[in-house]
Protein backbone atom coordinates (compact mmCIF):
# COMPACT_ATOMS: atom_id res chain seq x y z
CA UNK A 1 0.00 0.00 0.00
CA UNK A 2 2.63 2.22 0.90
CA UNK A 3 4.49 1.34 -2.48
CA UNK A 4 1.19 2.93 -4.26
CA UNK A 5 0.99 5.95 -2.26
CA UNK A 6 4.74 6.43 -3.09
CA UNK A 7 3.79 5.71 -7.29
CA UNK A 8 0.93 8.10 -6.77
CA UNK A 9 2.61 11.25 -5.49
CA UNK A 10 5.33 10.78 -8.05
CA UNK A 11 2.74 10.63 -10.65
CA UNK A 12 1.10 13.42 -9.24
CA UNK A 13 4.57 15.62 -8.99
CA UNK A 14 5.79 18.42 -11.07
CA UNK A 15 8.97 17.48 -13.31
CA UNK A 16 10.88 19.33 -10.55
CA UNK A 17 9.85 18.27 -7.66
CA UNK A 18 11.16 15.09 -5.12
CA UNK A 19 8.48 12.68 -4.11
CA UNK A 20 9.92 10.32 -0.95
CA UNK A 21 9.21 8.24 2.14
CA UNK A 22 9.72 10.45 5.34
CA UNK A 23 9.27 7.85 7.97
CA UNK A 24 6.90 5.27 8.90
CA UNK A 25 3.83 6.38 7.16
CA UNK A 26 4.95 9.94 6.17
CA UNK A 27 6.08 11.22 2.61
CA UNK A 28 7.49 14.55 1.86
CA UNK A 29 7.26 16.40 -1.29
CA UNK A 30 10.18 19.14 -2.05
CA UNK A 31 9.05 21.59 -4.68
CA UNK A 32 12.03 23.71 -5.45
CA UNK A 33 11.02 27.27 -6.10
CA UNK A 34 7.02 27.00 -5.27
CA UNK A 35 5.32 29.38 -3.89
CA UNK A 36 2.92 29.10 -0.58
CA UNK A 37 -0.68 29.10 -3.75
CA UNK A 38 1.23 26.49 -5.72
CA UNK A 39 2.01 24.10 -2.50
CA UNK A 40 -1.23 24.51 -1.17
CA UNK A 41 -2.44 23.58 -4.62
CA UNK A 42 0.20 20.98 -5.04
CA UNK A 43 -1.12 19.66 -1.72
CA UNK A 44 -5.09 19.68 -2.23
CA UNK A 45 -4.43 17.70 -5.36
CA UNK A 46 -2.38 14.82 -3.57
CA UNK A 47 -4.80 14.77 -1.35
CA UNK A 48 -7.84 14.71 -3.61
CA UNK A 49 -6.01 12.20 -5.67
CA UNK A 50 -5.63 9.55 -3.05
CA UNK A 51 -8.96 9.93 -2.06
CA UNK A 52 -10.02 9.24 -5.60
CA UNK A 53 -7.76 6.31 -6.06
CA UNK A 54 -8.63 2.22 -5.63
CA UNK A 55 -7.21 0.98 -2.61
CA UNK A 56 -8.44 -2.47 -2.81
CA UNK A 57 -11.92 -1.67 -1.35
CA UNK A 58 -10.46 0.42 1.88
CA UNK A 59 -11.31 4.05 2.10
CA UNK A 60 -7.69 6.04 1.91
CA UNK A 61 -6.97 9.82 2.68
CA UNK A 62 -4.23 11.64 3.51
CA UNK A 63 -3.63 14.75 6.58
CA UNK A 64 -1.24 16.86 4.53
CA UNK A 65 1.18 19.28 6.54
CA UNK A 66 3.12 22.42 3.96
CA UNK A 67 5.40 25.01 4.22
CA UNK A 68 7.65 26.87 1.92
CA UNK A 69 10.64 28.78 2.62
CA UNK A 70 10.27 32.04 5.36
CA UNK A 71 13.81 33.86 5.84
CA UNK A 72 16.00 32.30 8.28
CA UNK A 73 14.74 29.11 7.93
CA UNK A 74 17.01 26.32 8.44
CA UNK A 75 16.04 22.60 7.07
CA UNK A 76 14.83 21.68 10.52
CA UNK A 77 12.97 24.84 11.07
CA UNK A 78 11.11 23.96 7.77
CA UNK A 79 10.46 20.44 8.38
CA UNK A 80 8.83 21.53 11.83
CA UNK A 81 6.57 23.66 10.35
CA UNK A 82 5.26 21.23 8.18
CA UNK A 83 4.86 18.85 10.85
CA UNK A 84 2.95 21.54 12.92
CA UNK A 85 0.81 21.98 10.37
CA UNK A 86 0.22 17.84 9.73
CA UNK A 87 -0.86 17.48 13.33
CA UNK A 88 -3.35 20.72 12.67
CA UNK A 89 -4.75 18.91 9.58
CA UNK A 90 -5.14 15.52 11.39
CA UNK A 91 -6.48 17.44 14.56
CA UNK A 92 -8.73 19.56 12.10
CA UNK A 93 -10.64 16.22 10.65
CA UNK A 94 -7.69 14.62 8.71
CA UNK A 95 -7.99 14.22 5.02
CA UNK A 96 -7.22 18.35 4.83
CA UNK A 97 -4.35 19.81 3.60
CA UNK A 98 -2.53 22.76 6.38
CA UNK A 99 0.11 25.12 5.53
CA UNK A 100 2.28 26.53 7.99
CA UNK A 101 1.32 30.23 7.65
CA UNK A 102 -2.03 29.43 8.86
CA UNK A 103 -1.02 28.65 12.17
CA UNK A 104 0.88 31.52 13.28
Amino acid sequence: MLASLAALLRAESGPNDIAARYGGEEFVVLMPGADRAAVVEAAERYRAAVEAASWEGLRITISVGAATVSPGDTDETLVNRADQALYASKSGGRNRVTHAEAER
